[in-house]
Order: C-alpha cells, then structure tokens, then sequence
C-alpha cells in the first residue's frame, strides 16, 4: 500500500467527577495509515468544567482556532453530567 490518508476528530475523554463539579477532557483524535499501519494520536484541545448550574469550555493554549463546533456526542456527555449534578444537589 503506497500512500496515506488520514482522518479526525473531536472526543471526549473520561470524566472526571470530583464533588460539585465534573471535568471532561476534550481531544482531537487523529488516525493515520500509512504501508498497511494504522496509528493514532489524540492531542487535548481542550477541557469543560461541568457544573449543576453552568459548563464552561477552556482552551489549551493556541488550541481554540482548531474548534469550530464540538461534536452532539460530547455536548450530550456535558448534558448528561449537568444533570446528574443537578440531581445529586452538587
């Protein structure tokens, strides 16, 4: 196989919940093929500070021109953290 392609996206990783708050990695994935390998990278972009009442989206430095719009699967994952803090009282 002579050539490469490549591909991307934004994820999520794990969260962390800590009390009151959750934290949620946001990652730029690559994967790359190239002489019949794959590999794969993942770059954090950024992080979001999820709270019962507000979540906030902070950026690694010189990491924000790179987001556009975060992907439905992590603001369903931010959605679902706000809730359950909201439930839970935190």
């Amino acid at each position: 196989m002579t050539g490469s392609a490549a591909t991307e996206g934004l994820l999520a990783a794990a969260p962390v919940r800590l009390p009151g708050r959750t934290i949620i990695p946001v990652v730029l994935r690559r994967a790359f093929s190239t002489g019949g390998s794959v590999f794969y990278t993942a770059t954090p972009v950024a992080i979001c500070i999820v709270e019962a009442d507000a979540a906030r989206l902070v950026f690694l430095a010189g990491e924000e021109e790179g987001i556009q719009r975060l992907p439905a699967a992590v603001l369903r994952l931010i959605r679902e953290e706000q809730r359950d803090l909201q439930a839970s009282g935190g």
